[in-house]
């Protein structure tokens, strides 16, 4: 169900009635945290998330090569790349003839 929201963790609850009781919107409050966070990243401040962020590009590009070698080693072993294209299959007529 593409249009049902997800309920709200208790302590997202529970922070909400806090802040609403100190005059500060919920909405307010996560954009400051949010701003914060981005900023601390694109100045360079927040190394792990640079690290974690790093380690899973690392991890994808990785498995998409292996998955490619396997891939390419598979079509060689079940004899090649099948696929012919048009003009291929016209030059090799043509020769035959």
């Amino acid at each position: 169900m593409a249009g049902k929201k997800s309920a709200a963790s208790p302590f997202v609850e529970a922070a909400k009635e806090l802040l609403s009781q100190e005059g500060i919107t919920f909405k307010e409050w996560t954009n400051d945290h949010l701003r914060d966070k981005k900023m601390a990243i694109l100045e360079g401040k927040d190394k792990e998330w640079e690290e974690s962020t790093i380690e899973k590009q690392c991890e994808s590009y990785v498995l998409s090569k292996i998955n490619t070698l396997v891939s390419d080693k598979n079509q060689v072993k079940n004899g090649g790349n099948k696929h012919v294209d048009e003009t291929t299959t016209s030059t090799t007529n043509a020769t035959n003839e």
